[in-house]
């Protein structure tokens, strides 16, 4: 009878313990669910910095640009900011669907 008993109480005991391993290794501090939680963290923060590279190239090469090429900087300044060189005229096309229509008398 205590025999018994004493092999009921170590069958408990070892499923306690199994339990309480397999919740550490699928839930605890360092389980599965945080570990993919934190892989699919970093894999968007790789994403994230791998496009802000990308932005960085472009203002780096546009900077260049700036600091190198006369042609570039003078076509900005007559598209984005409407100069003209001295002694030549300007014109501005409106577009007629943007144009305010006159109110009619």
């Amino acid at each position: 009878m205590i025999r018994k008993r004493l092999f009921q109480i170590g069958v408990v005991v070892i499923i306690a313990v199994s339990v309480m391993m397999l919740w550490r290794f699928f839930a605890g501090n360092n389980g599965l669910w945080k570990q993919h939680r934190i892989t699919k963290q970093v894999e968007a923060l790789q994403h994230e910095a791998d496009s802000l590279n990308l932005v960085l190239q472009e203002k780096k090469f546009e900077e260049q640009r700036l600091l190198t090429d006369t042609f570039y900087i003078e076509s900005i300044a007559r598209t984005h900011f409407g100069m003209s060189k001295e002694g030549e005229k300007a014109f501005q096309f409106i577009d007629q669907g943007s144009r305010p229509k006159a109110d009619a008398p």
